[in-house]
């Protein structure tokens, strides 16, 4: 049973925000007034992360992959105190990340001790066929990065995205690890009005059909997190959320 982050409360909170008789603003600055604390009323559903998840995220290795240009590299940089890059940067070879040791501190004051390492990878299908084995086989959480508008407009049920959770669910058998998979939706920030208000329903049917793609090995997946890898507000409040949606999930699985 996986636990995602509450998109129903996300979605409702921003539009009422944004549209309400007593509040004129745009969405945009709806969104603006958001990142700058209102998110905080959410964080009351990550109260689990107290010493446990301290102790249990202690020297997890993390693997990072998905489609092209969904955010990957970024993610990288975040993860090791750099800001992620202003335009696309293609991977065009494999490069070896050497370990390093990334210190989170959540909002509630813990702090999180993850050991990173892996190979940064292209999503070109070359570089998934080539190289995500060696990036995922050693993993104990693997962050699929996939962009929010494309849950959005049903865009992961053909091509490229349906062609990795497959290449996942026909590999995790072969992984020296058993390890489990977690959606980063990057660019949240960026959504249409439109697609916010439709959020809980779009993800809802993205989690249905990652369940059913990756069946026998459906409890691999534990959930979905919201993440904008260019917002510094977005990526501290996206980042807690994943941690304490994974170690809920992963715990209560024993």
């Amino acid at each position: 049973m996986s636990v995602s982050f509450d998109w129903a409360t996300l979605a409702k909170f921003i539009i009422k925000k944004a549209f309400t008789e007593e509040n004129k603003k745009s969405f945009s600055e709806a969104i603006d007034n958001l990142m700058n604390g209102d998110f905080d009323l959410l964080r009351d559903k990550f109260k689990n992360l107290h010493k446990s998840a301290t102790a249990w995220w202690f020297r997890k290795e993390i693997a990072i992959i998905g489609p092209v240009a969904s955010g990957k590299t970024s993610f990288w940089k975040r993860l090791k105190g750099e800001q992620a890059p202003s335009a696309h940067v293609n991977t065009i070879s494999p490069e070896k990340i050497s370990k390093f040791r990334f210190k989170k501190q959540l909002s509630n004051g813990e702090s999180l001790d993850i050991f990173v390492s892996g190979v940064e990878v292209g999503g070109e299908e070359n570089q998934r066929q080539s190289y995500w084995r060696d990036t995922c086989t050693n993993a104990d959480i693997i962050f699929f990065i996939i962009e929010a508008n494309v849950i959005c407009q049903d865009g992961y049920q053909v091509g490229a995205v349906q062609q990795d959770l497959l290449w996942l669910q026909s590999h995790f058998p072969n992984f020296d690890k058993q390890p489990h998979v977690h959606f980063l939706l990057n660019k949240i920030d960026k959504l249409s009005e439109e697609d916010f208000s439709n959020l809980d329903s779009c993800v809802s049917k993205f989690e249905k059909h990652v369940t059913k793609t990756f069946a026998p090995f459906q409890s691999r997946f534990i959930g979905c997190s919201p993440i904008s890898m260019t917002s510094d507000q977005f990526f501290t409040k996206g980042l807690d959320s994943a941690l304490a949606c994974i170690h809920s999930t992963m715990t209560k699985e024993k």
